[in-house]
């Protein structure tokens, strides 16, 4: 994504907010249950909690992908 960003905004300010846009959602996913970390985090707790767990784990991950980004592009544009 960088290379990209970079070679469409050039070096100006704004490069580093279209890519913590894109990039920061992205590393919020690892909290996703069905990524590597989220299945160790499930895996590791007792069985009886394992599905509520799965379910806000997944809650935390759809809400923090569809709120994060938003803010992060709010930024930009109101100190520009």
């Amino acid at each position: 994504m960088t290379p990209i960003a970079f070679g469409a905004f050039g070096h100006t300010d704004v490069v580093f907010w279209v890519t913590a846009a894109v990039c920061v959602p992205a590393a919020l996913m690892v909290m996703n249950p069905i990524h590597v970390a989220g299945t160790l985090i499930i895996g590791n707790n007792a069985v009886e909690n394992q599905d509520a767990l799965f379910r806000r784990l997944l809650a935390l991950a759809g809400s923090l992908a569809s709120v994060v980004p938003r803010l992060l592009a709010l930024i930009p544009i109101a100190s520009g």
